[in-house]
């Protein structure tokens, strides 16, 4: 790939064509070959970087929690059931049937909503990780697409969405940690 891109670096300072000089191409080509070498592992390293946030995060959100577990601390941090047995020892004196319905259905809606958003995040997660695992195999791509003024463009979109979801795992996490708490 390297022969042919200097090939028509050659080609193009021949025939002048804007953009395309040796002083600026060469340059990026060498760092291009570089980044081609390691782009798994600097790829893999931002990766890394966004779990160990992501563990810090859940780690922070309670004491003991892991993968195994982040449900039960998920629903006993947000003190939804908490909330609706006072709610109910509040009332418990004036409660008939209409009002026990009425609290329950409450109720019913509260875990459906928290219930709802849990899922989400599951299934923007899993989209997250499948997306990373994409853009890992079209990383040496996207390196080389650096090189040139005209694939530049391919390149930061490639740029852009790794960053994106590299981001949205902490970021949500993030997010969820300060609700709860």
């Amino acid at each position: 790939i390297f022969i042919l891109i200097l090939l028509f670096i050659a080609l193009a300072t021949t025939l002048r064509l804007d953009g395309y000089n040796v002083q600026k191409l060469l340059p990026r080509l060498l760092i291009a070959a570089l980044l081609l070498n390691f782009s798994l592992v600097l790829t893999g390293m931002a990766i890394d970087i966004s779990r160990l946030l992501m563990a810090v995060i859940i780690r922070a959100m309670g004491g003991d929690v892991n993968l195994a577990n982040i449900g039960e601390a998920l629903l006993k941090n947000s003190l939804l059931m908490e909330s609706a047995v006072q709610f109910q020892l509040m009332f418990r004196n004036d409660l008939d049937g209409w009002n026990v319905t009425i609290i329950n259905f409450m109720n019913a809606i509260m875990m459906w909503v928290f219930t709802s958003g849990v899922i989400m995040l599951i299934i923007g997660m899993f989209i997250r990780y499948v997306a990373l695992i994409l853009l890992l195999i079209a990383s040496p791509i996207a390196f080389v697409c650096f090189v040139l003024p005209n694939t530049r463009g391919i390149a930061n979109q490639w740029l852009s969405s790794f960053i994106k979801y590299v981001l949205y795992g902490p970021i949500a996490l993030f997010i969820l940690a300060v609700t709860l708490n």
